[in-house]
């Protein structure tokens, strides 16, 4: 795991091995990079708090190797089959005696939201509360907080014959789920830089 997340961001940092072989302008390239997508959901991690906290703290350390100025992102979570999994891989990193010296291994908290945009708020809220919890040191971005970004929503389209199917919604819905969204997580000061599956049918999805 050390060396797969070494090796990929030594290619693709600004001014590594991929920068250089293709003449990349300065300051092109990947410096973000999430570590592992819906940790907290079994149908993509069957491992343990203690498990996540072990990759996060070994990506972080290799990446920031690799590149000084790497942000590691935990993992987004899906929030509706385990909501304690950030405050459990919190006690877990709070045993660690480097935890403070290593930054607590992650930069900012990835969040997705599939149903009510409401949910946004109260996903950015509760991992700031969690943050809080564990008095998690200011990040070297000099924010008050360690910030998080609203990584995936997702309001999928009616399907082709327009049968009603829960959580799905028709064009203006999800237009309006996405500015409603993005207007919680700006109120809360939590970055929304990314939004997914906001159009699609019975056998499609098209990222938006």
């Amino acid at each position: 795991m050390a060396r797969f997340v070494y090796q990929a961001v030594s290619r693709y940092k600004p001014g590594g091995t991929l920068a250089q072989q293709k003449g990349w302008a300065a300051g092109q390239g990947v410096r973000h990079w999430e570590i592992w997508n819906e940790e907290d959901y079994s149908g993509f991690w069957t491992g343990t708090p203690a498990d996540y906290a072990r990759l996060l703290k070994v990506a972080y350390l290799a990446a920031r190797h690799a590149d000084p100025q790497a942000k590691i992102i935990f993992g987004g979570l899906a929030n509706f089959q385990k909501p304690n999994w950030l405050k459990d891989t919190l006690a877990v990193i709070n045993t660690y005696p480097d935890r403070d010296a290593g930054n607590w291994f992650f930069d900012s908290v990835a969040e997705h939201n599939y149903a009510w945009s409401w949910h946004t708020w109260y996903y950015l809220y509760k991992a700031s509360r969690r943050s809080r919890l564990f008095r998690l040191q200011a990040s070297r971005s000099g924010d008050r907080e360690r910030r998080g970004a609203v990584r995936r929503i997702s309001r999928p389209a009616c399907i082709m014959d327009g049968s009603p199917v829960l959580y799905r919604a028709n064009p203006e819905e999800q237009a309006a789920f996405v500015i409603q969204s993005a207007t919680y997580a700006t109120w809360i000061n939590w970055r929304f830089p990314w939004m997914r599956s906001c159009i699609s049918n019975s056998t499609t999805t098209a990222a938006t």
